[in-house]
Order: structure tokens, then sequence, then C-alpha cells
């Protein structure tokens, strides 16, 4: 289930499509319900619109206890727009915080993303350094971004050119920004400790 999905579909219609989700995976059982961007569907219910919605997801997901053969996992950026319902034990026992790769981690997604382009191990280090609070999404947007300048290039020069270099990244930095900062990170950690 997309949450996104589901939230453009308007508040009055949301929790049919959640139903119907509901009983396509009890149909086609053993299942699981991936939701993601849950936040969209099961904010906080003071004055909100979306209430209904929520209202549905629980007793969905309340009608599953008794079975088990349907899993419901939930992900999201905003863990504390969620609201308290449903985090309550029986609906998501376990939440796992995801945090953002490590130097180590953003050299890996670098060298993953960046196939096909010669990059030396020594600019992939660099790049790694210079991207903290970069999430893998955001690495994405960067070498997307090196691509599309590489083709812009091309198209002048006539000649593809597949090595990357520092400087390359450099200039994209300078408009693709990290989507995390340390006040946000704070945020994930308050809400981490204060659920154990």
């Amino acid at each position: 289930i997309s949450g996104e999905e589901v939230s453009s579909a308007g508040p009055l219609e949301a929790p049919k499509i959640i139903a119907e989700k509901f009983y396509t995976a009890l149909d086609n059982s053993p299942a699981i319900i991936f939701i993601d961007e849950i936040d969209m569907i099961a904010k906080n219910r003071m004055a909100n619109e979306w209430r209904n919605a929520l209202t549905e997801l629980l007793r969905q997901m309340d009608g599953l206890r008794e079975m088990h053969n349907v899993i419901v996992v939930g992900a999201t950026n905003r863990p504390w727009d969620l609201d308290p319902a449903i985090l309550r034990a029986g609906r998501f026992d376990k939440i796992i915080y995801v945090p953002p790769p490590n130097k180590e981690g953003r050299e890996k997604v670098l060298e993953v993303l960046s196939k096909g382009l010669i990059i030396s191990k020594e600019v992939i280090e660099k790049v790694a350094e210079m991207t903290e609070y970069y999430t893998p999404a955001d690495l994405k947007l960067v070498i997307e971004e090196v691509k599309r300048n590489l083709l812009k290039e091309a198209s002048v020069t006539g000649t593809v050119r597949l090595e990357v270099k520092l400087e390359d990244f450099i200039e994209v930095l300078k408009r693709v920004k990290p989507s995390l900062d340390s006040q946000t990170l704070a945020l994930y950690s308050k809400f981490g400790f204060e659920r154990k």
C-alpha cells in the first residue's frame, strides 16, 4: 500500500482502499502488507480529516490478530507524526530504526549506483566523506545529476565521457543537498529512545 496513493484518493475514499488491500491480502494469504509512507494515512487523529482512514487501518490490523498468515509492515521517515494507537503492541510489535549510511555505507551505495561509469576508488571515498547526512535516495539523485551533466556535455562536445572526476561531483553537490541534518537525526534518536 502506498500512503501517497491512498492519500491522493482523498479522506472519503481512503478507508475503502485500505479495506480492499487487506481483503486482497487475506484472500491470498500467506501475505505481507507493506505500507510505504504510513504516516500519510496514520497521522495523529487530533483534528485530522484522515481519522476515518486511520480508524479503518486500525480495525483491519486488529482483525489480523488471530490470523497468523498475514504480516503488516510499515515504513515512514516521520515516526513522530504517527498516531500512538498504531504503535500499540499487537499492531506493530517491533520498531526498527534504519539510520543513514556511514561513510563506508555511502561508498558502497555510490559504487552500486555508479555502475556503467568510471569512477576511481579515491573519488568514491572523497565523495563519501563529503556526503554526510545523505540518504541512499539522496545519493541516487547525485549520481543521476552527474549522468545528466555528462549527457549535456556530450551534446555539446559530441563525445560521451564515462570517467567521472571529483569536480563533477562537487558541481552537483552545490545543488543537491542532503535530506537529513543533525536536528532531524536527533528527532529519530529521541523517538527510538522513547520507544525502548
